[in-house]
């Protein structure tokens, strides 16, 4: 990826006149500028799952945002952390399912599909004693520097 810094001078008399609103709007067009001149650039949004099979209500948004994300174009990864890896523990999925949604195992069926990656801090894996076999497939066993990695990549984080 290509780091462009970029110094943009605005009159102050404009920013006197100028809402806040519009200013963070003047901010966003020139990062999109910026953006838009690195060809290799895909924005990245990084949902974090802290969250365990005890609070079913709090499991779907990040399956469903990310989802979205790749149907928009955007990289998008769900970082099990804590409690949050009991969610990708084989079988537990298929014992979810809320309101007129569909379960949450075809949720994440979906979501895989669309191309999210699911990444397992290997650290909550010792924290609650479950070995690395014990995850559906498509999960990934990662070390925690790992999500310290992501956050500083990502273009947006989300914590549910």
């Amino acid at each position: 990826m290509v780091l462009l810094f970029i110094t943009v001078n605005i009159p102050i008399f404009y920013l006197r006149e100028t809402p806040i609103a519009a200013i963070f709007e003047i901010r966003k067009t020139y990062l999109l500028l910026i953006h838009i001149g690195c060809r290799d650039y895909m924005p990245a949004l990084l949902y974090v799952q802290t969250s365990g099979i005890d609070t079913p209500e709090r499991l779907y948004s990040p399956f469903i945002l990310a989802q979205t994300a790749k149907a928009m174009g955007i990289d998008a990864i769900i970082y099990f952390l804590g409690m949050g890896i009991t969610v990708v523990k084989k079988g537990n999925a298929e014992k979810i399912k809320m309101g007129q949604f569909p379960g949450l195992k075809e949720v994440m069926d979906q979501a895989v599909k669309a191309g999210v990656k699911l990444m397992v801090c290997e650290q909550s894996c010792q924290l609650i004693s479950l070995a690395k076999g014990d995850f559906v497939p498509e999960a990934e066993i990662v070390g925690a520097a790992t999500l310290n990695d992501l956050v500083l990549e990502a273009d947006g984080t989300m914590w549910f």
